[in-house]
């Protein structure tokens, strides 16, 4: 049996599942892949019918924004799909993965209308919760102990492994609906503007940048800028936090504010040791 997950990963989270549901498909005798969405490959679109065509299920991976799927995954999918166009006889089952901080009770329902009448059949949907990688002058979260994210890699690990085993047995396994249905409607509200104007908040700390262009190089919709000695961000902007996260001198303003390491901790990934 051959499984491809092509996937998006802000900060970390999805990756590390992903990475994790590799482990666990490997070791049950299975062939699997993991596509990261932002390698030059996947956009070729001989490269995703390629896949697909030479696998026997097909995932998608990313982490939840605001109640609902990056608009860079949706762009993916719906790439994948027109790929696939001319093509015969490539109807697929599709598993997916989704990594979240606090509510995310749509997961299926996106993934589900995003696949409708499409040779993908979705057959197994994951919700796994982990980090939230915000903490800025504009939204100081609750920082997460290192006991507690923890315990939820390791819900996140049995989670995953049903989801395989389910899918080895040739099952249907969809999680993440009920309860947090209507107040996922609230926050998709609040927060649908707050992520689209994103990049209208960062700027870059000319004194203090070292010009590596990590936040350039890294940028997952290549939606940060550099010319004469200027950085400017784009509205293709995903709100993945990932330049802000990673700048090495944490150069990265948001609404203009230098965001205190000590005060506001970066987020790097659940295999980086919380302080």
């Amino acid at each position: 049996m051959k499984l491809s997950t092509f996937y998006f990963s802000g900060t970390g989270n999805t990756e590390w599942a992903v990475r994790e549901f590799e482990r666990i498909i490997a070791e049950g005798g299975h062939d699997v892949d993991s596509i990261s969405i932002d390698g030059v490959d996947a956009r070729k679109p001989s490269f995703l019918v390629e896949i697909v065509r030479n696998s026997d299920f097909i995932g998608f991976a990313n982490p939840i924004y605001g109640g609902n799927i990056p608009p860079v995954m949706r762009v993916f999918i719906s790439n994948v799909i027109k790929a696939l166009a001319d093509e015969a006889e490539w109807a697929k089952p599709v598993y997916i993965i989704n990594t979240f901080a606090y509510i995310n009770g749509f997961g299926p329902f996106c993934a589900g209308k995003l696949l409708k009448n499409t040779g993908f059949r979705l057959i197994s949907y994951v919700n796994i919760q982990i980090c939230n990688n915000i903490s800025t002058p504009n939204l100081k979260v609750k920082k997460i102990t290192q006991e507690k994210l923890n315990k939820r890699k390791l819900l996140a690990v049995e989670e995953l492994q049903k989801a395989a085993g389910m899918l080895f047995a040739g099952k249907p396994y969809i999680t993440g609906r009920g309860l947090y249905l209507i107040p996922n409607i609230l926050i998709r509200k609040i927060s649908k503007k707050a992520i689209a104007d994103n990049y209208k908040v960062f700027c870059v700390e000319k004194n203090s940048c070292e010009r590596c262009m990590l936040c350039v190089d890294k940028c997952p919709t290549k939606s940060i800028e550099y010319k004469d000695d200027s950085f400017r961000f784009l509205p293709t902007c995903t709100a993945c936090m990932r330049c802000y996260n990673n700048c090495p001198t944490y150069s990265i303003l948001f609404n203009g504010k230098f965001a205190d390491p000590n005060i506001y901790e970066r987020y790097r990934g659940p295999d980086v040791v919380q302080n």
